[in-house]
């Protein structure tokens, strides 16, 4: 039996679940990591998650990771605290340079 022949025998809502959990798995380690890592790069993780899906499940699978992993990482890098990130960066780096700040 093939590789494809292996991932096709499998039931169709299996793989489709498979995708799902794994941009939900994904998503948890991210905001688990993010004290870790920084807000930096939020597709990273994701994009692990679409590949493996690929590879085990198959394209279809894979696609779906990719369609829903994409709004929730954009969402979550756009949260309050990735905003709060920025503006302190913004204020550092302009205190730094000017020497005082005019972000609030």
């Amino acid at each position: 039996m093939t590789d494809q022949a292996a991932y096709l025998s499998r039931p169709a809502v299996a793989r489709y679940l498979f995708a799902l959990g794994a941009v939900l798995i994904v998503l948890v380690l991210r905001v688990l990591l993010t004290p870790l890592t920084g807000t930096g790069a939020p597709f990273v993780l994701f994009f692990a998650a679409v590949l493996v899906t690929s590879l085990y499940a198959g394209a279809g699978p894979g696609l779906v990771a990719l369609v829903t992993s994409l709004p929730v990482a954009s969402t979550y890098s756009s949260s309050t605290r990735d905003t709060r990130f920025i503006k302190r960066s913004l204020r550092r780096s302009c205190t730094r340079s000017t020497g005082s700040s005019s972000f609030t």
